[in-house]
């Protein structure tokens, strides 16, 4: 495993070391992307490096053309694959942290969407309103449940994400909906008669010590104890 320094991807370089896609960022991007999932309750995704490779390629094109636009699927070297999903992030004055787009940057927003999706009917809030359907349909995208690899392509203040195999959001219907996207544990309280937020812990606990790995710390367990305590 590639570690990314301590502070974030903005701290990697932005360039590409001959291996076509940016594995630092990719790093992050996943430990970021996988950690936001937990808390949907959807398993973590691995790299995908053809995904990873062309999802760079298109963060490229992006960036050469100043703003984002949908890739096309198609076996190309800047087309996407049939069985990904893509989502996209530019960087603006609006939410701008730093000089270069950060993992953390992308995926919160797109995570944030959560806000403009309706669980009970599985489908976004406001269907009719562009903007909120795709702060919708990226947050789906992202926790979706049957997907399992995924590649990250940044350049610039562009971020590429192609979620594959299978990709989000399709077929297009509540049923599926509510199949693939679960529960928010950061919202969700804990149900009648537990005594603190199991899907929370776990996940939480898990980053944590993804973290202390890089420090060569012993792993923490749960104490069930002071969690119901907090």
């Amino acid at each position: 495993m590639n570690v990314c320094p301590i502070g974030g991807c903005k701290a990697c370089p932005e360039a590409v070391e001959g291996i076509g896609y940016n594995n630092c960022y990719n790093d992050i991007a996943l430990e970021a992307t996988n950690l936001h999932r937990g808390h949907s309750q959807s398993p973590a995704l691995t790299l995908d490096t053809d995904a990873a490779t062309r999802a760079q390629t298109w963060a490229e094109e992006l960036d050469g053309q100043g703003s984002i636009a949908t890739s096309t699927v198609g076996t190309g070297p800047n087309d996407r694959p049939a069985n990904c999903a893509e989502i996209l992030f530019q960087q603006t004055a609006a939410n701008k942290v730093d000089t270069l787009a950060t993992s953390d940057d992308a995926i919160a927003a797109w995570y944030a969407g959560n806000t403009e999706y309706d669980a009970e009917a599985g489908a976004p809030k406001a269907p009719t309103d562009p903007a909120k359907k795709l702060l919708s349909d990226n947050y789906t995208k992202l926790v979706w449940e049957s997907s399992t690899v995924a590649g990250f392509g940044i350049k610039g203040s562009i971020v590429v994400a192609w979620i594959c195999e299978k990709p989000g959001n399709e077929p297009y219907t509540p049923e599926e909906f509510k199949k693939n996207v679960k529960g928010n544990c950061f919202v969700d309280s804990e149900e009648d008669g537990d005594e603190y937020n199991e899907c929370f812990n776990t996940v939480s606990l898990a980053a944590t010590n993804e973290r202390r790995k890089w420090h060569e710390a012993d792993e923490l367990t749960l104490d069930k104890v002071a969690s119901a305590a907090l």
